[in-house]
């Protein structure tokens, strides 16, 4: 797996939980005057899960009951038609939080094991000595694995970090001389990824901002006069939109 494929699949997991934790929810439009807004997306009788999404002239607020600390973003005055792009764009919309940077990105432990992986595959392709030969000899990528298995716990990155410093693995080259294969320049690796509960998040933005704007019937009219579609579908069927007078409640 390649770190674009890992990224891909972050992106699909966070998608499959979000719609697994949200298919009953419905949306409240608690206030809406122009740049201020205050929409509610819940489930009926329950918070579990719940959201909320809140603006004002160059921030977006999410909170509620989920699985990320509240999020705000500033970027343009209008925050709705900022978060409308059909993709999700993590790395551009962590630089845009105001608060909750630190929940945008974490140690991976996946992140740790493809870059090991993706290590020992070079280093096997390198030198064929590497690849496994009996029991005596079980080749690099085994070691490795057996390593982990037994004496670290690799969903730490102080743990991961010791691992990569004291691994060793003898071997002997082809010409027959004593060889030792040791993890290099591992100080630079990079486990950091974004977390699962920063995409929930994301996901929850893009498919909320879409519920609002379908259920007012489009985008607004400087909007449209750029080129946005004129109506914006719901990102994933998270039961029916319920657009609500403001202060309203279900």
């Amino acid at each position: 797996m390649t770190s674009f494929d890992r990224y891909q699949q972050l992106l699909a997991e966070s998608l499959q939980r979000f719609t697994s934790d949200t298919t009953d929810h419905v949306m409240t439009v608690l206030h809406d005057d122009g740049l201020y807004r205050h929409v509610r997306f819940a489930e009926p009788g329950t918070s579990l899960y719940s959201f909320n999404l809140i603006t004002w002239p160059g921030y977006l607020t999410i909170c509620g009951d989920m699985p990320v600390t509240a999020l705000t973003f500033r970027r343009t005055d209008d925050m709705f038609e900022f978060f409308r792009a059909a993709d999700i764009n993590p790395g551009y919309w962590a630089e845009k939080l105001r608060s909750g940077q630190d929940a945008a990105t974490g140690f991976s432990e996946g992140k740790f094991r493809l870059l090991v992986d993706e290590h020992v595959t070079d280093a096997v392709e390198a030198d064929p000595e590497l690849e496994p030969v009996d029991e005596d000899r079980p080749g690099l990528a085994a070691a490795v694995q057996a390593a982990l298995e037994d004496e670290y716990d690799p969903s730490h990155e102080e743990t991961v970090r010791e691992f990569l410093r004291l691994f060793t693995y003898d071997y002997t080259d082809s010409a027959g001389r004593q060889q030792c294969f040791q993890f290099k320049d591992t100080w630079e690796w990079d486990f950091n990824e974004y977390d699962w509960s920063f995409l929930w998040a994301c996901q929850a933005i893009r498919w909320g901002v879409g519920q609002y704007w379908a259920a007012k019937g489009g985008m607004p009219a400087d909007a449209e006069a750029a080129g946005a579609p004129a109506v914006v579908a719901p990102v994933v069927p998270n039961g029916v939109e319920t657009l609500v007078p403001n202060g309203g409640v279900l």
